[in-house]
């Protein structure tokens, strides 16, 4: 069904939903502009800004538009000129970025009486293209505009099409979500592992507020990013002690020895006799292996044909991948419960010790599944992840590529041989990332896109932290 199009003058600014077919335009010199971009909708756009002015750069009008429904692109709008006696050119600036995502205003001043906007798209969110539309009266046009996910925060970007391409008589399919859309199709299928798409989505949270809660080293989510990840396998299940085990018997050799639990059944409901490793089978080979490493865990993915998953691909597995919008919690907006994750039971945090107190079998059932079905990713235990923990201001992440980012960093000269010293527990290079929540953590801390840390060698057994891997695309 097409939707009404509407218009712009001089004076006046309105625009339309997605269509191609607007009413019958009036006798004066009027282009229809047809808006559309190729990055997913709304995980990454929503919105569309759209600033009038003329060629000498005053300001005639803005409208901030709502399109969060893939269905509404391309849209439209026109603009006219009522001036019979010359033709106008007008400068239109269409700026398409997520929901909320604005700064306060910092463009140059406007025309004497015109109200500036309070606030404009963040120029890191945003991809920003400015067009000139040419007014002749008693003519009619139509120019079509496509947003690119490739100039995505670049200023004075050049993309491989052109920014404005004409427009037959004829629906054009819009292009939403084909940038750096990479499916699965053709991708290796293991009962065991999980593909994810590749594709774009907004890295991070503006809006959270980390609270620290066990005493864990947390950093803010923020500034938020666009990050593009090729496609990728992950586990679906954390590695339990079973396949440690049989890795082993394969010829494995950890670089750092899992702390040993050799108390027979399951592991205990305070973290320091928690550890669910043991030399020989106790009864716990369907348990996630905890106790265990940083390098040790690398070394196994490694081992395994892969890697550990970057904060990146963590965060997207268990948020974005599969979905349209971005979500709050692995099973969507509603507030935990502890049939939902694996959390609050320990004696000292008892909110789910009526299911079972410590850290449960891998399998045990509950509704920390995403949609593309990799489990427990909420609670059960955080998870060690490949990436440094450093602020998102940090070189590591700030001269990262948008594509596939990792913050890597080299240990302080004077940590390589006491890496457990004071002055080191918090240095680069030596505290790494870690994501999701525990058996151990309350509710309050089962925000996916809290970031934690954790030493990258300690001697102390961690019995709050496992891993799974993640494995490239062939």
């Amino acid at each position: 069904m097409s939707r009404r199009g509407r218009t712009i003058a001089a004076s006046v600014l309105a625009c339309s939903c997605a269509a191609l077919e607007p009413d019958p335009l009036p006798p004066r010199g009027e282009v229809l502009v047809l808006v559309d971009t190729d990055l997913p909708v709304p995980l990454v756009v929503a919105r569309l800004r759209i600033d009038i002015s003329t060629e000498d750069g005053r300001w005639i009008a803005s409208r901030d538009d709502v399109r969060p429904d893939p269905r509404d692109w391309p849209t439209s709008f026109s603009v006219y000129n009522d001036d019979e006696a010359r033709a106008k050119t007008l400068l239109v600036r269409l700026r398409a970025y997520p929901d909320a995502r604005v700064v306060p205003y910092t463009g140059a001043a406007r025309l004497e009486g015109a109200a500036t906007p309070a606030s404009e798209p963040d120029p890191t969110l945003a991809v920003d293209r400015t067009i000139r539309v040419p007014l002749v009266f008693g003519s009619r046009g139509r120019m079509r505009v496509v947003l690119r996910g490739e100039c995505l925060g670049k200023e004075d970007c050049d993309p491989s099409s052109p920014p404005v391409e004409p427009v037959m008589d004829r629906e054009v399919p819009s292009v939403v979500g084909s940038f750096a859309a990479a499916p699965c199709e053709g991708f290796p299928t293991l009962p065991e592992r999980a593909c994810i798409p590749g594709g774009a989505f907004v890295f991070g949270d503006a809006f959270f507020r980390p609270t620290d809660t066990t005493g864990d080293i947390r950093i803010e989510a923020r500034p938020e990013r666009v990050v593009v990840l090729s496609r990728f396998a992950i586990d679906r299940d954390e590695v339990t002690v079973e396949r440690f085990r049989q890795a082993l018997a394969r010829g494995f050799v950890p670089p750092t020895a899992v702390a040993a639990n050799e108390v027979d059944g399951p592991p205990a409901g305070t973290p320091p006799d928690a550890c669910t490793w043991s030399a020989a089978p106790r009864g716990r080979e369907a348990y996630p292996l905890s106790c265990v490493t940083w390098d040790t865990a690398r070394a196994f993915c490694k081992f395994e044909g892969g890697d550990l998953p970057t904060e990146a691909e963590w965060e997207y597995t268990a948020l974005a991948a599969g979905r349209r919008a971005k979500a709050t919690y692995v099973w969507g907006e509603d507030a935990p419960t502890c049939a939902k994750a694996v959390f609050g039971r320990s004696s000292l945090r008892p909110d789910c010790t009526e299911l079972s107190e410590g850290l449960p079998p891998g399998d045990a059932p509950n509704e920390d599944v995403t949609p593309l079905g990799v489990r427990n990713l909420t609670g059960s235990l955080e998870e060690h992840v490949r990436d440094d923990h450093a602020p998102f201001t940090a070189d590591c992440w700030t001269r990262a590529p948008v594509r596939d980012p990792v913050c890597e960093l080299p240990p302080p000269p004077e940590c390589v041989l006491d890496r457990d010293s004071l002055a080191c527990r918090s240095a680069g290079g030596i505290v790494k990332s870690t994501r999701g929540a525990s058996w151990y953590d309350t509710a309050s801390g089962l925000r996916l896109v809290d970031r934690t840390g954790s030493q990258r060698i300690s001697r102390t057994a961690d019995a709050l932290l496992g891993f799974r891997c993640v494995y490239p695309a062939p």
